[in-house]
């Protein structure tokens, strides 16, 4: 150091000490603020994933799913005769059978978005949403014919899933 000849400090060595740990506090208090940051971000990845779960299986949404069940249930006739049968019943049946399709399209674009914690969705939707594709493959294939954006967020998730 330099005007430092009986090992005192100057007002010049105080001062750049004080900058130093100046600067070292705040890289610090940066650093706590990004982690904050993260976990509240996780934090509310999770609590909006628990509330689809908590829409999934809530007992209101019961008959839906047993509309779309009886909608993707496998039958013995082609696709064009399933889908004639699906167009002759009443509007209100055909929007009830589709509310869970609807239902994994919504979440399919929170999850791709990032919104949705990925582990969780996948544990508790993952094998249910590729189900429920698959026993609508009919309905969506016709759908998407032409239209290529039908239910592509609920496809997209799937396959970042590794499920389709």
């Amino acid at each position: 150091m330099e005007g430092c000849t009986t090992g005192a400090l100057t007002l010049a060595d105080w001062s750049a000490i004080a900058q130093i740990v100046l600067a070292a506090t705040a890289l610090s208090a940066l650093v706590v603020g990004v982690a904050q940051i993260v976990v509240t971000r996780s934090s509310s990845r999770q609590e909006l994933t628990y509330n689809y779960t908590h829409r999934f299986s809530s007992p209101e949404l019961l008959p839906y799913h047993e509309k779309t069940g009886e909608l993707f249930k496998p039958a013995h006739i082609g696709a064009d005769e399933r889908y004639q049968d699906f167009l002759s019943m009443g509007r209100a049946d055909q929007l009830a059978a589709l509310v869970v399709p609807n239902l994994f399209e919504e979440m399919g674009g929170m999850y791709n978005q990032g919104l949705l914690d990925k582990r969780i969705t996948k544990e508790f939707f993952g094998d249910a949403a590729k189900e429920v594709w698959n026993s609508g493959s009919w309905l969506i294939e016709r759908w998407r014919a032409t239209d290529p954006t039908y239910f592509e967020q609920w496809q997209l998730m799937l396959e970042d899933m590794g499920l389709r």
